[in-house]
């Protein structure tokens, strides 16, 4: 029953993840259109407090756990790493993640480029991009996302940022697979200590923001670590329930706080946020586990199978332009509609989402498999 279970809550936890995702995109209290700045980012009590702790606290714990469960699932069923695998490996996840980023990506570029050229259209953007091959190739891997540093270049699609780090661990698993056998949990806890204190990102940023970030090899190597050596997570989870389930509340609310009263005590508050998603990861799978076993919850298999084409679609040509247009539209500037216009527009994106994968997965099934990887 336990590895029945294992699968069971890794399949369970996929859409609320996904979930979780949208709502860390969705965490801007302004948007900035061509007649300038829409919203209010001053401090709010429903809002600011909704938005720091939905978004900026649990929907933190979402990425660093999918690192965590593919590379669990990476090395789950491998019993020697040899050559022959590996290429597999590379095989099967040139199918399930680089077809589906260069899909997701090109249209992304094709659409832009569309409404940047249709005059009628181009009142959505508030500035025109020239489409040089330079900028074509960068598109496809690491541009600067909105002015910000190295270290937070993405794709144009820039949520893809996590298959493109994500392949970058694949090809690396040869390195990671030696480094675990070799080092064993030294390995993991180095490569933690690098994510936790955010040295990595610090003195290695060039790396940072070209696939090899800190977060998704601590992650996924801590997941490899669990697939390597045959552990079942959920009995680990088990173990650690108590103390995470009575520890995360309040990390949780410190975390809050600290992001409100002291964000410029820079160390601080990444040691503040990083001890959150640990202890939030291992209360996820305890949680998730949990409620399967009582019988509480159960695995959705149409939620699971459609995470994948939520994550790929939302953004950004859905929820970032839909987020223009209602706060244009609306000027919720308030604390009540800006509460109500955060959670609505997760809602709305997530249900139109999962339509358009129902009717594409009706209608279109191969094609629907080919651009979400085959899940």
């Amino acid at each position: 029953m336990k590895p029945d279970l294992q699968s069971a809550v890794i399949d369970f936890l996929r859409f609320p993840l996904i979930i979780g995702v949208l709502l860390l995109h969705n965490y801007p209290a302004t948007v900035n259109i061509v007649a300038g700045q829409i919203g209010n980012d001053t401090l709010l009590p429903v809002s600011t407090i909704c938005r720091e702790f939905f978004s900026q606290t649990l929907g933190r714990i979402c990425v660093p756990t999918f690192f965590f469960i593919s590379g669990f699932l990476f090395f789950l069923h491998i019993d020697k790493f040899t050559g022959g695998v590996y290429v597999k490996k590379l095989k099967s996840r040139a199918k399930t993640l680089l077809i589906p980023y260069l899909f997701w990506n090109l249209l992304s570029l094709a659409v832009f480029y569309t409404v940047y050229h249709a005059p009628i259209l181009s009142s959505f953007f508030s500035d025109t991009q020239e489409y040089t091959w330079q900028y074509l190739l960068q598109a496809l891997w690491a541009l600067p996302h909105d002015g910000a540093k190295v270290a937070n270049y993405y794709p144009i699609a820039y949520q893809f940022w996590f298959i493109r780090d994500l392949m970058v661990m694949v090809f690396l698993t040869p390195v990671i697979y030696f480094l675990v056998k070799k080092f064993r949990l030294y390995t993991v806890s180095i490569l933690g200590i690098l994510w936790f204190f955010e040295w990595w990102q610090m003195y290695l940023p060039w790396l940072a923001g070209q696939g090899l970030d800190s977060k998704a090899l601590f992650f996924f190597t801590a997941g490899a670590w669990f697939g390597i050596n045959k552990r079942n997570v959920i009995d680990d989870a088990d173990k650690m329930a108590k103390w995470a389930f009575m520890l995360y509340p309040p990390i949780a609310i410190v975390n809050v706080l600290t992001r409100l009263y002291v964000p410029d005590i820079r160390l601080y508050l990444s040691c503040v946020n990083n001890s959150a998603i640990l202890i939030g990861v291992a209360a996820s799978f305890a949680l998730a586990a949990y409620l399967l076993k009582t019988g509480k919850a159960r695995v959705n298999t149409f939620l699971a199978s459609a995470s994948f084409f939520v994550f790929a679609v939302h953004d950004p040509l859905f929820l970032s332009r839909l987020r223009n247009r209602v706060f244009a539209v609306f000027r919720p500037e308030s604390d009540g509609s800006l509460t109500t216009v955060y959670f609505l527009l997760v809602i709305v994106v997530a249900v139109v989402a999962l339509g358009l994968y129902w009717l594409l997965q009706r209608y279109l099934p191969k094609f629907t498999r080919i651009i979400t990887g085959g899940r």
